[in-house]
């Protein structure tokens, strides 16, 4: 969903166009607070700023950008900008923000691996200490497992390059 933020007259029918272009749902809002509003209860993937808008009302931007969530910020002057250039802005904004957030996944899997890793390595270090300086048979036993467990869990890390639901 697009939230539209304009006060130009002919918002209704550049958010028709827009709706088409983009085959998504879109909803205007007249002012910043309008917007502001509209940010709180709803989820939008895009949110188009007018810039004169921006310039008319300064004070209001902030609060609206604090309620953006995961929406992409787009500011443009919609007294000047045809619907094909806008079109365009917005879809490489989405797309922009489509790889950030892959990145970010990627990152993040990547991060958590090696904190897997270093967690899995620990344990397993800790399992042959405790099985080769304890003789007791009963605690081999118990410990076996567990040093399986932790094999298993770092082989399926170390093969794993996919997402993380793949890994666990």
């Amino acid at each position: 969903m697009i939230l539209l933020v304009t006060p130009i007259e002919k918002r209704a029918e550049l958010a028709v166009e827009l709706k088409e272009a983009m085959s998504e749902e879109v909803l205007v809002a007249n002012t910043l607070l309008e917007a502001t509003t509209t940010l709180r209860t709803q989820a939008f993937n895009a949110v188009v700023f007018d810039k004169n808008l921006i310039e008319a009302e300064p004070h209001e931007i902030d609060n609206a950008y604090a309620h953006l969530g995961t929406a992409i910020p787009i500011s443009v002057n919609l007294a000047l900008t045809g619907i094909s250039r806008l079109v365009r802005e917005i879809r490489c904004a989405l797309h922009r923000r489509s790889v950030e957030l892959s990145q970010a996944d990627k990152a993040a899997t990547e991060a958590l691996r090696a904190d897997l890793n270093e967690a899995m390595t620990e344990l397993s270090l800790q399992c042959e200490l405790a099985a080769a300086t304890d003789e007791r048979s009963a605690i081999r036993k118990r410990i076996a497992p567990i040093q399986n467990a932790v094999k298993r869990i770092s082989a399926r890390l170390e093969t794993s390059n996919d997402s993380l639901p793949k890994i666990l």
